[in-house]
Protein backbone atom coordinates (compact mmCIF):
# COMPACT_ATOMS: atom_id res chain seq x y z
CA UNK A 1 0.00 0.00 0.00
CA UNK A 2 2.59 2.13 1.15
CA UNK A 3 4.50 1.83 -2.62
CA UNK A 4 1.01 2.32 -4.40
CA UNK A 5 0.42 5.84 -2.26
CA UNK A 6 3.95 6.95 -3.10
CA UNK A 7 3.50 6.34 -6.93
CA UNK A 8 0.08 8.15 -7.12
CA UNK A 9 1.29 11.20 -4.75
CA UNK A 10 4.67 11.13 -6.94
CA UNK A 11 2.32 11.54 -10.03
CA UNK A 12 0.49 14.26 -8.55
CA UNK A 13 3.65 15.90 -8.12
CA UNK A 14 4.02 15.88 -11.92
CA UNK A 15 0.88 17.16 -12.74
CA UNK A 16 1.58 20.00 -10.91
CA UNK A 17 4.82 20.69 -11.78
CA UNK A 18 6.44 20.88 -8.74
CA UNK A 19 10.22 19.74 -8.00
CA UNK A 20 11.34 15.74 -7.59
CA UNK A 21 12.44 17.55 -3.95
CA UNK A 22 8.67 18.38 -2.91
CA UNK A 23 8.30 14.79 -1.91
CA UNK A 24 9.63 15.35 1.69
CA UNK A 25 7.85 18.43 2.03
CA UNK A 26 4.73 16.90 1.01
CA UNK A 27 5.74 13.97 3.74
CA UNK A 28 6.37 16.45 6.45
CA UNK A 29 3.23 18.34 5.71
CA UNK A 30 1.49 15.38 5.72
CA UNK A 31 2.68 14.43 9.17
CA UNK A 32 2.37 17.42 10.84
CA UNK A 33 -1.44 17.44 10.15
CA UNK A 34 -2.04 14.21 10.19
CA UNK A 35 -0.97 14.59 14.16
CA UNK A 36 -3.92 17.43 14.65
CA UNK A 37 -6.61 15.54 11.99
CA UNK A 38 -6.16 12.23 13.73
CA UNK A 39 -5.70 13.19 17.40
CA UNK A 40 -9.23 11.43 17.90
CA UNK A 41 -8.71 8.38 16.48
CA UNK A 42 -7.93 4.83 18.21
CA UNK A 43 -5.50 3.67 15.72
CA UNK A 44 -3.67 6.98 15.49
CA UNK A 45 0.15 5.54 16.14
CA UNK A 46 -0.69 2.96 12.83
CA UNK A 47 -1.99 6.34 10.43
CA UNK A 48 1.45 8.00 11.64
CA UNK A 49 3.41 4.98 11.24
CA UNK A 50 1.96 4.03 7.43
CA UNK A 51 2.44 8.02 6.54
CA UNK A 52 6.02 7.62 7.46
CA UNK A 53 6.37 4.62 5.42
CA UNK A 54 5.81 6.71 2.12
CA UNK A 55 9.12 6.54 0.28
CA UNK A 56 9.33 10.52 -1.12
CA UNK A 57 12.74 11.04 -0.80
CA UNK A 58 13.70 13.38 -4.13
CA UNK A 59 15.92 10.04 -4.90
CA UNK A 60 12.64 8.08 -4.71
CA UNK A 61 10.47 10.39 -6.98
CA UNK A 62 13.33 10.45 -9.51
CA UNK A 63 12.93 7.15 -9.80
CA UNK A 64 8.85 6.70 -9.55
CA UNK A 65 9.10 9.49 -12.49
CA UNK A 66 11.10 7.76 -15.13
CA UNK A 67 9.10 4.43 -14.04
CA UNK A 68 5.94 6.01 -14.26
CA UNK A 69 7.15 7.60 -17.65
CA UNK A 70 8.06 3.96 -19.25
CA UNK A 71 4.31 2.66 -18.13
CA UNK A 72 2.71 5.73 -19.98
CA UNK A 73 4.88 5.45 -23.09
CA UNK A 74 4.54 2.02 -23.50
CA UNK A 75 0.61 2.14 -22.92
CA UNK A 76 1.01 4.87 -26.11
CA UNK A 77 3.20 2.40 -28.03
CA UNK A 78 0.84 -0.49 -27.42
CA UNK A 79 -2.58 2.14 -28.54
CA UNK A 80 -0.58 3.03 -31.76
CA UNK A 81 0.11 -0.57 -32.73
CA UNK A 82 -3.74 -0.94 -32.71
CA UNK A 83 -4.18 2.17 -34.69
CA UNK A 84 -4.38 1.68 -38.46
CA UNK A 85 -3.33 5.43 -39.35
CA UNK A 86 -2.55 8.35 -36.24
CA UNK A 87 -0.94 12.05 -37.22
CA UNK A 88 2.57 12.87 -35.74
CA UNK A 89 2.67 16.67 -34.57
CA UNK A 90 6.54 18.25 -35.05
CA UNK A 91 7.78 21.44 -32.87
CA UNK A 92 11.14 22.93 -31.43
CA UNK A 93 11.90 24.94 -28.89
CA UNK A 94 14.65 26.05 -26.48
CA UNK A 95 14.58 25.87 -23.02
CA UNK A 96 15.56 27.75 -20.22
CA UNK A 97 19.36 27.23 -20.69
CA UNK A 98 18.85 27.41 -24.60
CA UNK A 99 19.41 23.54 -25.37
CA UNK A 100 16.88 23.06 -28.51
CA UNK A 101 13.97 20.58 -27.45
CA UNK A 102 11.67 18.48 -29.89
CA UNK A 103 8.29 17.78 -29.44
CA UNK A 104 6.24 15.10 -31.03
CA UNK A 105 2.89 15.00 -30.37
CA UNK A 106 0.42 12.48 -31.04
CA UNK A 107 -3.31 13.11 -31.83
CA UNK A 108 -5.90 38.35 -25.31
CA UNK A 109 -7.20 41.57 -25.31
CA UNK A 110 -5.53 44.41 -26.24
CA UNK A 111 -7.36 46.27 -23.50
CA UNK A 112 -9.43 46.28 -20.40
CA UNK A 113 -11.97 48.82 -19.59
CA UNK A 114 -9.51 51.71 -20.01
CA UNK A 115 -10.88 55.03 -21.17
CA UNK A 116 -9.04 57.21 -23.25
CA UNK A 117 -8.49 59.92 -20.97
CA UNK A 118 -7.41 57.55 -18.36
CA UNK A 119 -4.05 56.68 -21.19
CA UNK A 120 -3.86 60.08 -22.05
CA UNK A 121 -3.45 60.98 -18.49
CA UNK A 122 -1.24 58.13 -17.30
CA UNK A 123 1.35 59.22 -20.24
CA UNK A 124 1.20 62.35 -19.06
CA UNK A 125 2.36 61.34 -15.86
CA UNK A 126 4.95 59.91 -17.80
CA UNK A 127 6.02 62.99 -19.99
CA UNK A 128 5.35 60.58 -22.98
CA UNK A 129 3.58 62.05 -26.42
CA UNK A 130 0.20 61.07 -27.25
CA UNK A 131 -0.46 63.17 -30.37
CA UNK A 132 -1.82 59.47 -31.94
CA UNK A 133 -4.47 59.45 -29.01
CA UNK A 134 -5.78 63.14 -30.06
CA UNK A 135 -6.36 62.10 -34.03
CA UNK A 136 -10.04 61.19 -34.53
CA UNK A 137 -9.16 59.02 -37.13
CA UNK A 138 -6.23 57.44 -35.46
CA UNK A 139 -8.48 56.36 -32.53
CA UNK A 140 -11.21 55.14 -35.21
CA UNK A 141 -8.68 52.76 -36.50
CA UNK A 142 -7.26 51.51 -33.20
CA UNK A 143 -11.56 50.74 -31.96
CA UNK A 144 -11.44 49.08 -35.29
CA UNK A 145 -8.70 46.72 -34.57
CA UNK A 146 -9.96 46.09 -30.99
CA UNK A 147 -13.71 45.07 -32.06
CA UNK A 148 -11.99 42.97 -34.79
CA UNK A 149 -9.04 41.14 -32.55
CA UNK A 150 -12.36 40.26 -30.48
CA UNK A 151 -13.65 38.25 -33.20
CA UNK A 152 -10.00 36.97 -34.46
CA UNK A 153 -9.68 35.70 -30.55
CA UNK A 154 -12.95 34.07 -30.43
CA UNK A 155 -11.26 32.25 -33.36
CA UNK A 156 -8.07 31.38 -31.70
CA UNK A 157 -10.36 29.84 -28.85
CA UNK A 158 -12.10 27.69 -30.97
CA UNK A 159 -8.66 26.31 -32.71
CA UNK A 160 -7.05 25.15 -29.11
CA UNK A 161 -8.09 21.88 -26.95
CA UNK A 162 -7.34 18.64 -27.04
CA UNK A 163 -9.28 16.10 -29.10
CA UNK A 164 -10.53 18.28 -32.10
CA UNK A 165 -10.54 16.68 -35.08
CA UNK A 166 -9.56 19.11 -38.96
CA UNK A 167 -13.39 19.04 -39.96
CA UNK A 168 -14.23 20.76 -36.79
CA UNK A 169 -11.29 23.33 -36.94
CA UNK A 170 -11.97 23.87 -40.75
CA UNK A 171 -15.67 25.04 -39.90
CA UNK A 172 -14.40 27.28 -37.43
CA UNK A 173 -12.33 28.87 -40.43
CA UNK A 174 -14.75 28.83 -42.91
CA UNK A 175 -17.19 30.67 -40.33
CA UNK A 176 -14.97 33.67 -39.25
CA UNK A 177 -14.43 34.20 -43.58
CA UNK A 178 -18.09 34.18 -43.58
CA UNK A 179 -18.56 36.67 -41.09
CA UNK A 180 -15.60 38.96 -42.62
CA UNK A 181 -17.78 39.26 -45.85
CA UNK A 182 -20.82 39.93 -43.27
CA UNK A 183 -19.22 42.61 -41.23
CA UNK A 184 -18.01 44.81 -44.31
CA UNK A 185 -20.99 44.51 -46.30
CA UNK A 186 -22.44 45.76 -42.70
CA UNK A 187 -20.00 48.77 -42.26
CA UNK A 188 -20.62 49.48 -45.77
CA UNK A 189 -23.65 50.51 -44.61
CA UNK A 190 -22.74 52.40 -41.67
CA UNK A 191 -23.98 49.25 -39.83
CA UNK A 192 -21.43 48.94 -36.58
CA UNK A 193 -23.18 46.88 -34.60
CA UNK A 194 -20.56 43.80 -34.22
CA UNK A 195 -18.02 46.90 -34.21
CA UNK A 196 -18.99 48.79 -30.96
CA UNK A 197 -16.07 50.62 -29.76
CA UNK A 198 -15.59 51.92 -33.57
CA UNK A 199 -19.58 53.33 -33.09
CA UNK A 200 -18.64 54.82 -29.98
CA UNK A 201 -16.13 56.75 -31.09
CA UNK A 202 -17.77 57.39 -34.39
CA UNK A 203 -20.85 58.69 -32.65
CA UNK A 204 -18.30 60.92 -30.16
CA UNK A 205 -16.47 62.49 -33.08
CA UNK A 206 -18.68 62.23 -36.10
CA UNK A 207 -19.28 59.88 -39.49
CA UNK A 208 -15.72 58.38 -41.01
CA UNK A 209 -15.28 56.75 -44.37
CA UNK A 210 -15.83 52.72 -43.83
CA UNK A 211 -13.82 51.80 -46.81
CA UNK A 212 -10.63 51.74 -45.37
CA UNK A 213 -11.74 49.34 -42.77
CA UNK A 214 -13.80 47.19 -45.07
CA UNK A 215 -10.69 46.94 -47.37
CA UNK A 216 -8.90 45.34 -44.14
CA UNK A 217 -11.60 43.15 -43.69
CA UNK A 218 -11.28 42.22 -47.46
CA UNK A 219 -7.45 41.80 -47.39
CA UNK A 220 -7.59 39.48 -44.11
CA UNK A 221 -9.99 37.41 -45.99
CA UNK A 222 -7.85 37.14 -49.12
CA UNK A 223 -5.02 35.77 -46.41
CA UNK A 224 -7.22 34.06 -45.32
CA UNK A 225 -8.09 32.08 -48.31
CA UNK A 226 -4.13 31.82 -49.32
CA UNK A 227 -2.91 30.42 -46.32
CA UNK A 228 -5.90 27.64 -46.24
CA UNK A 229 -5.93 26.94 -49.99
CA UNK A 230 -5.44 23.76 -49.57
CA UNK A 231 -7.77 23.07 -46.77
CA UNK A 232 -10.26 24.38 -49.08
CA UNK A 233 -9.66 22.34 -51.88
CA UNK A 234 -10.77 19.69 -48.93
CA UNK A 235 -13.74 20.79 -48.01
CA UNK A 236 -16.04 18.33 -50.43
CA UNK A 237 -14.49 15.74 -49.06
CA UNK A 238 -15.09 16.82 -45.47
CA UNK A 239 -18.55 17.97 -45.97
CA UNK A 240 -19.29 14.40 -47.24
CA UNK A 241 -17.46 12.71 -44.27
CA UNK A 242 -19.50 14.90 -41.72
CA UNK A 243 -22.88 14.03 -43.94
CA UNK A 244 -22.46 11.47 -46.45
CA UNK A 245 -26.30 11.12 -47.41
CA UNK A 246 -26.21 14.85 -48.42
CA UNK A 247 -26.91 16.20 -52.58
CA UNK A 248 -23.14 14.99 -54.28
CA UNK A 249 -22.62 14.23 -57.36
CA UNK A 250 -21.84 10.63 -56.74
CA UNK A 251 -18.86 10.90 -59.92
CA UNK A 252 -17.39 13.95 -58.88
CA UNK A 253 -17.24 12.91 -54.89
CA UNK A 254 -16.00 9.53 -55.52
CA UNK A 255 -13.13 10.71 -58.57
CA UNK A 256 -12.12 13.51 -55.52
CA UNK A 257 -11.75 10.95 -53.04
CA UNK A 258 -10.23 8.20 -55.11
CA UNK A 259 -7.59 11.16 -56.65
CA UNK A 260 -6.90 12.45 -53.00
CA UNK A 261 -6.60 8.89 -50.76
CA UNK A 262 -5.37 6.93 -54.15
CA UNK A 263 -8.40 4.53 -54.07
CA UNK A 264 -10.42 2.91 -56.90
CA UNK A 265 -12.93 4.91 -57.99
CA UNK A 266 -15.18 2.64 -59.24
CA UNK A 267 -15.10 0.72 -55.89
CA UNK A 268 -16.02 4.33 -54.20
CA UNK A 269 -18.34 5.16 -56.14
CA UNK A 270 -20.59 1.77 -55.51
CA UNK A 271 -19.56 2.01 -51.95
CA UNK A 272 -21.05 5.83 -51.78
CA UNK A 273 -24.50 4.68 -54.21
CA UNK A 274 -24.89 1.81 -51.33
CA UNK A 275 -24.62 3.86 -48.23
CA UNK A 276 -26.87 6.59 -48.95
CA UNK A 277 -29.35 4.41 -49.65
CA UNK A 278 -28.95 2.45 -46.51
CA UNK A 279 -31.51 3.54 -44.10
CA UNK A 280 -30.82 1.93 -40.87
CA UNK A 281 -27.07 3.96 -40.97
CA UNK A 282 -29.20 7.08 -42.32
CA UNK A 283 -31.05 6.99 -39.44
CA UNK A 284 -28.14 7.56 -37.19
CA UNK A 285 -26.14 9.83 -39.23
CA UNK A 286 -26.26 12.15 -36.49
CA UNK A 287 -24.60 9.81 -33.82
CA UNK A 288 -21.19 10.44 -32.60
CA UNK A 289 -18.37 7.99 -34.35
CA UNK A 290 -20.51 7.31 -37.02
CA UNK A 291 -18.20 6.13 -39.25
CA UNK A 292 -17.70 3.30 -36.28
CA UNK A 293 -21.21 1.88 -36.90
CA UNK A 294 -20.57 1.28 -40.38
CA UNK A 295 -19.80 -1.99 -41.63
CA UNK A 296 -16.08 -2.43 -42.57
CA UNK A 297 -17.06 -5.74 -44.73
CA UNK A 298 -19.76 -3.63 -46.27
CA UNK A 299 -17.73 0.00 -46.34
CA UNK A 300 -14.11 -1.02 -46.51
CA UNK A 301 -12.61 2.12 -48.78
CA UNK A 302 -15.13 4.51 -47.05
CA UNK A 303 -14.51 3.71 -43.47
CA UNK A 304 -10.55 3.67 -44.51
CA UNK A 305 -10.94 7.25 -45.55
CA UNK A 306 -12.93 8.13 -42.86
CA UNK A 307 -10.01 6.84 -40.75
CA UNK A 308 -7.49 8.68 -42.20
CA UNK A 309 -9.25 12.48 -41.78
CA UNK A 310 -9.91 11.75 -38.36
CA UNK A 311 -6.32 11.36 -38.03
CA UNK A 312 -5.30 14.27 -39.09
CA UNK A 313 -4.27 16.88 -36.58
CA UNK A 314 -5.95 20.57 -37.41
CA UNK A 315 -3.55 23.01 -35.09
CA UNK A 316 -0.23 22.72 -33.12
CA UNK A 317 -2.15 22.99 -30.11
CA UNK A 318 -0.76 20.06 -28.58
CA UNK A 319 3.13 20.71 -29.38
CA UNK A 320 2.52 24.76 -28.01
CA UNK A 321 0.82 23.64 -24.46
CA UNK A 322 3.59 21.08 -24.43
CA UNK A 323 5.86 23.95 -24.10
CA UNK A 324 4.16 26.32 -22.61
CA UNK A 325 4.68 23.64 -19.94
CA UNK A 326 7.95 22.61 -20.52
CA UNK A 327 8.90 26.46 -19.51
CA UNK A 328 6.90 25.61 -16.32
CA UNK A 329 9.00 22.57 -15.57
CA UNK A 330 12.19 23.52 -16.82
CA UNK A 331 12.86 27.18 -15.00
CA UNK A 332 15.00 29.41 -13.66
CA UNK A 333 15.29 27.43 -10.44
CA UNK A 334 15.61 23.86 -12.48
CA UNK A 335 17.42 24.67 -14.83
CA UNK A 336 19.59 22.03 -14.29
CA UNK A 337 16.72 19.23 -14.99
CA UNK A 338 18.40 16.72 -17.53
CA UNK A 339 16.56 16.06 -20.89
CA UNK A 340 14.94 12.48 -19.91
CA UNK A 341 13.80 13.94 -16.60
CA UNK A 342 12.23 17.28 -18.44
CA UNK A 343 10.73 14.55 -20.80
CA UNK A 344 9.34 11.86 -18.39
CA UNK A 345 7.71 15.10 -16.22
CA UNK A 346 6.05 17.11 -19.35
CA UNK A 347 4.94 13.54 -20.92
CA UNK A 348 3.67 12.96 -17.02
CA UNK A 349 2.15 16.50 -16.87
CA UNK A 350 0.36 16.51 -20.03
CA UNK A 351 -0.49 12.80 -20.97
CA UNK A 352 -4.11 11.73 -20.67
CA UNK A 353 -2.85 8.39 -20.29
CA UNK A 354 -2.81 7.32 -16.61
CA UNK A 355 -0.06 5.34 -15.04
CA UNK A 356 -1.03 1.70 -14.17
CA UNK A 357 -0.36 2.26 -10.30
CA UNK A 358 -0.59 -1.70 -9.49
CA UNK A 359 1.48 -2.90 -12.43
CA UNK A 360 4.39 -0.64 -11.57
CA UNK A 361 4.13 -2.06 -7.80
CA UNK A 362 4.03 -5.79 -8.84
CA UNK A 363 6.99 -4.42 -11.13
CA UNK A 364 8.97 -3.44 -8.01
CA UNK A 365 7.71 -6.19 -5.95
CA UNK A 366 9.57 -8.66 -7.99
CA UNK A 367 12.35 -6.97 -8.50
CA UNK A 368 12.70 -6.50 -4.88
CA UNK A 369 11.85 -10.53 -4.77
CA UNK A 370 14.39 -10.89 -7.15
CA UNK A 371 17.19 -9.18 -5.56
CA UNK A 372 16.76 -11.40 -2.56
Amino acid sequence: MATEASYVITYVLAKHKNPYRDGKVFKEAFLEGSEKLFSNFKNKSEILNAIKDLQLSRRTVTRRIKDMNKNVTRQLEDDIQSCRFFSLQFDESTDIVDTAQLIVAQPKKLFGKISKAEIIAFLDTLREKHEQLEDPVWVKKLAFLKDFMGHYNSLNLQLQGKGKNIIELFSSVNALKAKLKLFASQLKRQNFKYFPYLEKHIKLTGECNTEMFCSELENFNQEFERRFANLNNLQPIFEFISFPFGEFDNEDISSNLAHTFQLNSSDLELEILTIQSDIILKARANENYFWNLSPEEKYPLLRLMAIRIFAFFGSTYLCEAAFSQMKNIKSQFRSSLTDDHLMASIRLCISDYKPNFTRLVEIECHASTSKN
